[in-house]
Protein backbone atom coordinates (compact mmCIF):
# COMPACT_ATOMS: atom_id res chain seq x y z
CA UNK A 1 0.00 0.00 0.00
CA UNK A 2 2.70 2.22 1.26
CA UNK A 3 4.47 1.38 -2.17
CA UNK A 4 1.80 2.61 -4.55
CA UNK A 5 1.01 5.41 -2.33
CA UNK A 6 4.46 6.70 -2.67
CA UNK A 7 4.41 6.44 -6.04
CA UNK A 8 0.90 8.66 -7.03
CA UNK A 9 2.40 11.06 -4.15
CA UNK A 10 5.54 10.94 -6.81
CA UNK A 11 3.48 11.70 -10.41
CA UNK A 12 1.25 13.92 -8.57
CA UNK A 13 4.27 16.18 -7.42
CA UNK A 14 5.86 15.63 -11.00
CA UNK A 15 2.99 16.89 -12.51
CA UNK A 16 2.46 19.80 -10.68
CA UNK A 17 6.27 20.89 -10.93
CA UNK A 18 6.10 20.53 -14.73
CA UNK A 19 3.33 23.57 -14.43
CA UNK A 20 5.50 26.01 -12.84
CA UNK A 21 8.27 25.84 -15.44
CA UNK A 22 7.21 28.01 -18.88
CA UNK A 23 5.70 26.67 -22.01
CA UNK A 24 6.39 27.14 -25.65
CA UNK A 25 3.46 29.04 -26.05
CA UNK A 26 3.97 32.95 -25.36
CA UNK A 27 2.55 35.60 -23.08
CA UNK A 28 1.12 37.30 -25.60
CA UNK A 29 -2.30 35.66 -26.39
CA UNK A 30 -3.24 34.77 -22.91
CA UNK A 31 -5.12 37.83 -21.99
CA UNK A 32 -7.65 36.73 -24.75
CA UNK A 33 -7.26 32.81 -24.38
CA UNK A 34 -7.27 32.44 -20.37
CA UNK A 35 -10.97 34.07 -19.94
CA UNK A 36 -11.66 31.64 -23.13
CA UNK A 37 -10.64 28.91 -21.37
CA UNK A 38 -12.51 29.55 -18.27
CA UNK A 39 -15.60 30.11 -19.86
CA UNK A 40 -15.34 26.47 -21.38
CA UNK A 41 -14.88 24.92 -18.54
CA UNK A 42 -17.50 26.62 -17.16
CA UNK A 43 -19.87 25.77 -19.86
CA UNK A 44 -19.10 22.44 -19.61
CA UNK A 45 -19.17 22.01 -16.15
CA UNK A 46 -22.99 23.51 -15.84
CA UNK A 47 -24.58 22.67 -18.42
CA UNK A 48 -25.22 19.51 -21.38
CA UNK A 49 -24.71 21.42 -24.21
CA UNK A 50 -22.78 19.43 -26.87
CA UNK A 51 -21.57 22.05 -28.64
CA UNK A 52 -19.94 23.93 -25.58
CA UNK A 53 -18.05 20.08 -25.12
CA UNK A 54 -17.00 19.86 -28.53
CA UNK A 55 -15.28 23.81 -28.37
CA UNK A 56 -13.99 22.65 -25.31
CA UNK A 57 -12.30 19.57 -26.67
CA UNK A 58 -11.43 21.47 -29.65
CA UNK A 59 -9.81 24.11 -28.09
CA UNK A 60 -7.71 21.41 -25.74
CA UNK A 61 -6.42 20.01 -29.11
CA UNK A 62 -5.49 23.01 -30.13
CA UNK A 63 -3.56 23.85 -27.16
CA UNK A 64 -1.69 20.06 -26.83
CA UNK A 65 1.32 20.71 -29.58
CA UNK A 66 2.10 23.48 -27.28
CA UNK A 67 2.14 21.33 -24.23
CA UNK A 68 4.33 18.69 -25.97
CA UNK A 69 7.06 18.45 -23.23
CA UNK A 70 4.62 18.16 -20.73
CA UNK A 71 2.05 15.23 -22.39
CA UNK A 72 3.27 12.60 -20.36
CA UNK A 73 2.51 14.75 -17.38
CA UNK A 74 -1.05 16.08 -18.79
CA UNK A 75 -1.80 12.39 -19.59
CA UNK A 76 -1.21 11.40 -16.14
CA UNK A 77 -3.61 14.41 -15.29
CA UNK A 78 -6.59 13.08 -17.27
CA UNK A 79 -6.16 9.37 -16.31
CA UNK A 80 -6.50 10.50 -13.16
CA UNK A 81 -9.37 12.46 -13.35
CA UNK A 82 -11.28 9.75 -15.45
CA UNK A 83 -10.07 7.16 -12.69
CA UNK A 84 -11.59 9.08 -9.81
CA UNK A 85 -14.95 10.40 -11.70
CA UNK A 86 -15.39 6.72 -12.10
CA UNK A 87 -14.67 5.19 -8.55
CA UNK A 88 -17.66 8.45 -7.68
CA UNK A 89 -20.13 7.16 -10.17
CA UNK A 90 -20.01 3.36 -9.50
CA UNK A 91 -22.51 3.18 -7.19
CA UNK A 92 -24.95 4.81 -9.55
CA UNK A 93 -23.55 2.41 -12.45
CA UNK A 94 -24.22 -0.87 -10.77
CA UNK A 95 -27.66 0.49 -8.93
CA UNK A 96 -29.30 1.57 -12.18
CA UNK A 97 -30.47 4.56 -10.52
CA UNK A 98 -29.56 8.32 -11.65
CA UNK A 99 -28.69 8.69 -7.53
CA UNK A 100 -28.31 6.77 -4.51
CA UNK A 101 -30.35 7.54 -1.37
CA UNK A 102 -27.83 5.51 0.76
CA UNK A 103 -25.85 2.47 0.91
CA UNK A 104 -28.63 -0.16 1.65
CA UNK A 105 -28.77 0.18 -2.36
CA UNK A 106 -25.42 -0.89 -2.95
CA UNK A 107 -26.28 -4.16 -1.21
CA UNK A 108 -28.89 -4.83 -3.82
CA UNK A 109 -27.15 -4.14 -7.33
CA UNK A 110 -29.21 -4.19 -10.58
CA UNK A 111 -28.52 -6.76 -12.90
CA UNK A 112 -26.36 -5.71 -15.89
CA UNK A 113 -28.35 -5.26 -18.23
CA UNK A 114 -30.19 -2.67 -16.02
CA UNK A 115 -26.70 -0.85 -15.39
CA UNK A 116 -26.84 2.90 -15.99
CA UNK A 117 -24.00 3.01 -18.55
CA UNK A 118 -25.14 6.07 -20.24
CA UNK A 119 -25.01 8.34 -17.25
CA UNK A 120 -21.65 6.79 -15.78
CA UNK A 121 -20.15 7.37 -19.39
CA UNK A 122 -21.76 11.35 -18.97
CA UNK A 123 -20.52 11.81 -15.58
CA UNK A 124 -16.83 10.66 -15.73
CA UNK A 125 -16.47 12.36 -19.35
CA UNK A 126 -18.22 15.67 -17.94
CA UNK A 127 -15.45 14.89 -14.90
CA UNK A 128 -12.56 14.16 -17.39
CA UNK A 129 -13.00 17.09 -19.72
CA UNK A 130 -14.31 20.46 -18.23
CA UNK A 131 -11.22 20.73 -16.48
CA UNK A 132 -9.18 20.32 -20.26
CA UNK A 133 -9.07 23.63 -21.37
CA UNK A 134 -7.36 25.31 -18.68
CA UNK A 135 -4.98 22.64 -17.80
CA UNK A 136 -4.02 23.02 -21.08
CA UNK A 137 -3.70 26.20 -21.52
CA UNK A 138 -1.53 26.43 -18.01
CA UNK A 139 0.56 23.31 -19.76
CA UNK A 140 1.26 25.27 -22.74
CA UNK A 141 2.06 28.46 -21.40
CA UNK A 142 3.15 27.80 -17.74
CA UNK A 143 1.89 28.72 -14.47
CA UNK A 144 4.49 31.87 -13.95
CA UNK A 145 2.86 33.57 -17.31
CA UNK A 146 -0.63 32.77 -16.32
CA UNK A 147 0.33 34.38 -12.94
CA UNK A 148 1.73 37.60 -14.07
CA UNK A 149 -1.47 37.90 -16.37
CA UNK A 150 -3.39 37.43 -13.33
CA UNK A 151 -1.40 39.84 -11.29
CA UNK A 152 -2.20 42.99 -13.10
CA UNK A 153 -5.77 42.21 -12.09
CA UNK A 154 -5.55 44.09 -8.59
CA UNK A 155 -8.89 41.96 -7.09
CA UNK A 156 -6.93 38.74 -8.26
CA UNK A 157 -3.55 39.03 -7.31
CA UNK A 158 -3.76 37.50 -3.62
CA UNK A 159 -5.55 35.16 -4.92
CA UNK A 160 -2.85 34.45 -7.94
CA UNK A 161 -0.45 34.09 -5.09
CA UNK A 162 -1.63 32.02 -3.10
CA UNK A 163 -1.61 29.75 -6.15
CA UNK A 164 1.82 29.81 -6.76
CA UNK A 165 2.87 29.34 -3.36
CA UNK A 166 0.61 26.43 -3.65
CA UNK A 167 2.11 24.71 -6.31
CA UNK A 168 5.69 25.88 -5.13
CA UNK A 169 4.67 24.10 -1.19
CA UNK A 170 2.87 20.87 -2.91
CA UNK A 171 5.52 18.78 -4.94
CA UNK A 172 7.67 19.43 -1.73
CA UNK A 173 5.28 18.61 0.39
CA UNK A 174 4.73 15.50 -0.65
CA UNK A 175 8.12 14.18 -1.23
CA UNK A 176 8.70 15.61 2.47
CA UNK A 177 5.87 12.98 3.73
CA UNK A 178 7.15 10.12 2.12
CA UNK A 179 10.85 10.69 3.05
CA UNK A 180 9.25 11.14 6.78
CA UNK A 181 7.79 7.38 6.58
CA UNK A 182 11.07 6.24 4.92
CA UNK A 183 12.78 7.00 8.08
CA UNK A 184 9.91 5.70 10.83
CA UNK A 185 9.84 2.35 8.18
CA UNK A 186 13.40 1.52 8.73
CA UNK A 187 13.27 2.01 12.30
CA UNK A 188 10.61 -0.67 12.87
CA UNK A 189 10.17 -4.66 12.03
CA UNK A 190 6.73 -5.00 12.30
CA UNK A 191 4.63 -6.52 9.47
CA UNK A 192 1.03 -6.30 7.79
CA UNK A 193 -1.42 -3.37 6.86
CA UNK A 194 -1.71 -2.06 10.49
CA UNK A 195 2.10 -0.97 10.24
CA UNK A 196 1.68 0.77 7.07
CA UNK A 197 -1.48 2.62 9.26
CA UNK A 198 0.47 3.50 11.66
CA UNK A 199 3.28 5.02 10.34
CA UNK A 200 1.12 7.36 8.30
CA UNK A 201 -0.48 8.20 11.17
CA UNK A 202 2.62 9.06 13.32
CA UNK A 203 3.93 11.15 10.30
CA UNK A 204 1.55 13.16 9.69
CA UNK A 205 2.11 15.70 13.17
CA UNK A 206 6.09 15.88 11.40
CA UNK A 207 4.49 16.45 8.29
CA UNK A 208 2.32 19.50 9.33
CA UNK A 209 4.89 21.27 11.41
CA UNK A 210 7.71 20.86 9.06
CA UNK A 211 5.27 21.93 5.88
CA UNK A 212 3.76 24.76 8.34
CA UNK A 213 7.40 26.17 9.00
CA UNK A 214 8.93 25.59 5.85
CA UNK A 215 5.52 28.08 4.35
CA UNK A 216 6.11 30.48 6.87
CA UNK A 217 9.87 30.94 6.20
CA UNK A 218 9.08 31.19 2.41
CA UNK A 219 6.85 33.70 3.14
CA UNK A 220 9.44 35.94 5.43
CA UNK A 221 12.12 35.28 2.50
CA UNK A 222 9.59 36.97 0.08
CA UNK A 223 8.45 39.99 2.14
CA UNK A 224 12.21 40.45 3.07
CA UNK A 225 13.10 40.90 -0.67
CA UNK A 226 10.62 42.75 -1.97
CA UNK A 227 7.75 45.90 -1.17
CA UNK A 228 4.64 43.76 -2.07
CA UNK A 229 2.88 40.81 -1.38
CA UNK A 230 3.22 38.26 -4.12
CA UNK A 231 5.38 39.70 -7.06
CA UNK A 232 4.94 37.88 -10.14
CA UNK A 233 8.05 39.37 -12.46
CA UNK A 234 8.40 37.44 -15.16
CA UNK A 235 12.01 37.12 -16.35
CA UNK A 236 12.49 34.70 -19.43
Amino acid sequence: MLGVARRLAVEAARVIEAITTFGSLGKRPLPLLLPLSLTLTGLVSLTQNLYSWAAALVFSLVMLPYARPRLRELAYLTLYLAVFAAVIELPVLITGQSRVAGLSQLYRPAPPSSWNIDGFLFFVARITLAPLPIVTLVYATGWPRVASTLYRIKHLRRVAGMLTLSLLLIPRSLRNLFSIVAAREARTFEEGYMREWKLLATAVGDFIADSTGYSKRLEMAIKARTFTEYPFEVRE
